[in-house]
């Protein structure tokens, strides 16, 4: 679900994956294209490999507005998945990429159950640190980006493939999870909500059939949060437009990051810098850990 990301993010980000055997990308895009963005996509729904949905976006930031956009953008794919027949449907955002240990396997290979009645393959995020930039075009492949599993700025519980193969229905099961059963609608089913927390009980709750807590030991989810300096402050600037409600302060308190960024919205360019070096660019890590 992607909403101004730049023509150079894209293009890295699709090529990398294309490469690592993807053979088709689920797009929703809020509200307008550019040009070179527009023409790009163009080329890439000509050649079979992107399913493009158009939308206009509320305008909501906070993390229960994000998650509902989300819950949207992935019924739509997981729609499209099972009527084309693929085998998995990778949730990834367009500043992340899939990572596998061993350079030989493609995406295909990592999203395999390692149980019966397993839907989801959970993957750990780790997060990127870099030199400071002020705007750049190599997103994702700048020679001195390192990454760190600890203190994360964003979020912590990783991201995950849905098995679209199994012969179990699949949901999508909050922030970045899939699940056999539609904990947002059990009523759907003909069920109340205390027979649907049975029925999920009786598998084994989410650490059968969706992995929780386990994470993949065949690779990883780069997450590259605001790469350069331009983006953090459109991104952050975004997140206190008078237009919108105010972001969710269960999410300001959980990530400092967050809360520190936005406040500097207020402040001078050299403070918003001072901010930005703090907790995306390096040293970021404390002494006692060192980088994967």
């Amino acid at each position: 679900c992607c909403k101004a990301c730049t023509f150079s993010r894209l293009r890295e980000w699709f090529f990398f994956h294309l490469c690592s055997g993807v053979s088709l990308f689920f797009v929703r895009w809020e509200d307008e294209l550019d040009t070179k963005v527009a023409q790009f996509l163009r080329e890439l729904q000509t050649n079979g490999v992107l399913v493009l949905e158009r939308a206009k976006s509320a305008g909501e930031c906070g993390s229960t507005a994000l998650i509902n956009r989300q819950a949207a953008c992935v019924a739509w794919a997981l729609d499209q998945g099972r009527q084309k027949g693929l085998h998995a449907l990778y949730h990834l955002d367009d500043d992340e990429l899939l990572w596998p240990f061993d350079k030989r396997s493609s995406a295909y290979d990592l999203a395999q159950p390692s149980r019966a009645g397993q839907v989801c393959v959970r993957f750990e995020n780790v997060e990127a640190v870099f030199e400071f930039s002020e705007r750049t075009s190599a997103h994702f492949s700048r020679s001195a980006t390192s990454f760190r599993g600890w203190d994360l700025c964003s979020y912590g519980n990783g991201k995950s493939a849905a098995l679209l193969q199994t012969g179990h229905d699949v949901y999508f099961c909050g922030p970045h999870a899939f699940c056999r059963y539609d904990e947002n609608h059990p009523p759907c089913c003909g069920r109340e909500k205390i027979e649907f927390e049975r029925d999920h009980q009786a598998v084994g709750g989410c650490s059968a059939c969706c992995g929780r807590p386990q994470y993949s030991r065949l690779g990883v989810v780069l997450h590259f949060e605001a790469p350069d300096f331009a983006d953090w402050v459109k991104k952050f600037r975004w997140q206190v437009s008078g237009t919108r409600p105010v972001v969710d302060g269960e999410q300001l308190a959980i990530f400092p990051y967050k809360a520190e960024s936005i406040a500097a919205m207020g402040g001078s360019r050299q403070h918003q810098e001072n901010v930005y070096r703090k907790w995306r660019c390096l040293p970021r890590p404390s002494r006692e850990h060192r980088y994967h």
